[in-house]
């Protein structure tokens, strides 16, 4: 099912770890919200978009060791990189990039969202972004290196 121009909900929901990820008619509808309002206008402006985590079922967030209060499990956040910095070498190339990325969404896109927070863990490189939250910060910018967050 087509979410957005270049989003599906198969995307959104896929998980490798063979546990059934299937959202409510709620949670779709947050997707959709995700694919038209978050990740169309990044993939406007950046090109392809690689998701590695969209909707989580409470079976797959626990699997993954994810928070209990993740908005993963809303089908309201999503981590992703470019595409084309899957298959990239260079850790410096795909922190550089997605650093650009991660402040276009800050100081030039217009993105209304509850967390931006790009994760440089390891060799991996990511940004997780999430719809806005009722009663807690929103535009809310933080880096996260595999062991603390802070504040950008």
């Amino acid at each position: 099912m087509r979410l957005s121009s270049n989003f599906t909900l198969e995307e959104l929901i896929a998980t490798n770890t063979h546990i059934d990820n299937k959202p409510s008619n709620i949670q779709m509808s947050k997707l959709l919200y995700v694919a038209t309002y978050l990740l169309q206008p990044i993939a406007n402006k950046f090109g392809k978009i690689k998701i590695f985590s969209g909707y989580r079922s409470i079976e797959v967030n626990t699997f993954v060791k994810g928070a209990s209060s993740s908005q993963h499990l809303e089908g309201e956040a999503v981590d992703f990189t470019l595409l084309d910095l899957v298959l990239s070498t260079s850790l410096e190339v795909k922190k550089q990039r997605m650093l650009e990325v991660f402040n276009w969404i800050l100081l030039n896109s217009n993105i209304k969202f509850g967390q931006c927070i790009l994760e440089m863990v390891g060799e991996k490189v990511w940004i997780h972004i999430s719809l806005p939250r009722l009663n807690k910060v929103n535009q809310q910018a933080l880096l996260y290196d595999g062991k603390e967050y802070k504040a950008y």
